[in-house]
């Protein structure tokens, strides 16, 4: 009898243990996290700046042969997801309007630096976006389409006129699909829906699983794209 018993105490002595560690981790949150829980850093924390204006400027060189509309576009997706992502205040974003007024009133507009641009707007940092390639075409006999954008985004401070990221020259974008059934229009909106989220994304935070989209043609292979 007295031999069961020490049988029994030596199993509780350990089980306890065992189950008290069991209990700190998951009490704790020291599981393994999920890629819905894990994310990626922010190469540049946007929000830290929170209270200051950020003025996104995109530049739209005329031989890219894209829509007008496009930098519109792309800047009205980006100062929608500066505010969804990076959870800025609307005030603290220069509406395209106010920019597109200001460079219709000024004869000077295109000698100015982005800095002189974003200080004469009020922004205390320009999130510059240089379009470099653009490409739609439709597809033969049916109203299909395959696009590709590319673009280098660069964050400059107003007041000393230095950029602030990244560390290398530009972060370069780039963004395409092989084919869309919605029209050219949509098909625009697509492109400049999924550049604006590829950039924006390295401002904050992102869940490790939505950091990826199936748009992002970054890396290698682009050539085929564009």
């Amino acid at each position: 009898m007295k031999k069961t018993q020490k049988h029994s105490l030596n199993s509780f002595t350990v089980a306890v243990p065992v189950s008290l560690v069991l209990i700190f981790c998951i009490g704790c949150g020291i599981l393994v996290p999920t890629s819905h829980e894990k994310k990626v850093p922010a190469e540049f924390q946007l929000a830290d700046y929170k209270g200051k204006k950020t003025l996104v400027l995109v530049n739209q060189p005329a031989w890219l042969g894209a829509p007008v509309a496009l930098r519109q576009e792309l800047t009205e997706r980006i100062n929608g997801y500066l505010i969804e992502m990076v959870e800025l205040s609307p005030d603290d974003i220069i509406d395209y309007e106010q920019l597109s007024d200001f460079r219709a009133e000024r004869v000077d507009y295109n000698m100015m630096t982005e800095a002189q641009i974003g200080g004469a707007l009020g922004a205390d940092l320009v999130l510059l976006v240089v379009l470099d390639a653009f490409g739609m075409k439709k597809l033969p006999d049916v109203d299909y389409y395959n696009g590709a954008l590319g673009c280098q985004v660069i964050i400059i401070d107003v007041e000393s006129a230095k950029k602030l990221w990244p560390e290398e020259t530009a972060k370069v974008v780039r963004v395409g699909f092989e084919f869309d059934v919605r029209g050219q229009e949509m098909a625009v909106k697509r492109l400049t829906t999924a550049a604006a989220y590829c950039i924006t994304r390295y401002l904050y935070d992102c869940r490790m699983d939505r950091f990826k989209i199936a748009d992002d043609k970054g890396g290698a292979g682009w050539n085929q794209w564009n």
